[in-house]
This record gives C-alpha cells, sequence and structure tokens, in this order.
C-alpha cells in the first residue's frame, strides 16, 4: 500500500516536472522565433534602403560576408556590373549577429539586382516631388 502510494507521488512529481520543463521550451522557442523575426525585419529596412542609396549615386554592388571586417572594402572582383564589397561582420558577436548581417545581405544583394534590372522603377525621392498620391 505504501509503495503504490510512494509511486503515485513520484508520477505527479514528474508530470509537473514536464509541464513545467515543456513550458520553458516553449518560452525559449517562441523567444528564439521573436527575435528572428525582428532581425529579418531590421535587415531588410537596412539593406533596402542601403541598396537604393548606392544605386541612386551610381554604385553598382553586391555584398559579401567573409571573416572579420570592421568597414566596407572592396574585394578587387567584380559580378558581371557589380563590384563585390566586404560587409562589416564581426566573428565573435555570434550567431545573432551573423544571421542579421547575412539577412542584411541578402536582401542588399536582392534589392540592387532588382533595381538593376528595372532602373524605370526607382525614382529618386525629393522633398519637391509628389509620389503618385491620389486626391
Amino acid at each position: 500500500m505504501n509503495s503504490t502510494k510512494t509511486l503515485k507521488i513520484l508520477i505527479a512529481v514528474l508530470i509537473v516536472a514536464l509541464v513545467t520543463s515543456l513550458g520553458f521550451l516553449g518560452q525559449a522557442h517562441w523567444r528564439n522565433y521573436s527575435w528572428k523575426e525582428e532581425a529579418d525585419r531590421l535587415a531588410s529596412m537596412v539593406g533596402t534602403q542601403q541598396a537604393k542609396e548606392d544605386f541612386r549615386q551610381g554604385k553598382f554592388r553586391v555584398h559579401l560576408l567573409q571573416g572579420d571586417i570592421p568597414n566596407f572594402r572592396y574585394s578587387g572582383t567584380n559580378d558581371g556590373p557589380f563590384e563585390i564589397w566586404l560587409a562589416p561582420y564581426y566573428t565573435s558577436l555570434g550567431y545573432p549577429h551573423r544571421y542579421s548581417a547575412e539577412q542584411r545581405v541578402v536582401w542588399y544583394n536582392d534589392m540592387m539586382r532588382f533595381m538593376h534590372e528595372n532602373p524605370d522603377m526607382i525614382k529618386a525621392t525629393t522633398n519637391g516631388t509628389a509620389q503618385n498620391k491620389k486626391l
């Protein structure tokens, strides 16, 4: 009789431990998902904005990540009409920095190639021009 009561208590404790650990696992998964989503959003904004600015200045570039580089640096090679530039990246900052740098480079390169293929779709924005607003 005593061993069945002890066994039931042990099972109850194990079930509580399992539910608690699953809760912590779910929270960790949600946090991982959240920071990746935020990194994707920020990388897309920064990458596309940098590409637009470079394109408007007549700089046809694509970026590449390669080791510890503190500033943008020309690699000395070209990919068709594009100069290949090494983008800033610090290996010591770990996976989150690498992930966001990779996403920024992907967005930059995609936007630069899109604008090069469709130059008439990209208009220079200034404070004095209207932007297709319907009145």
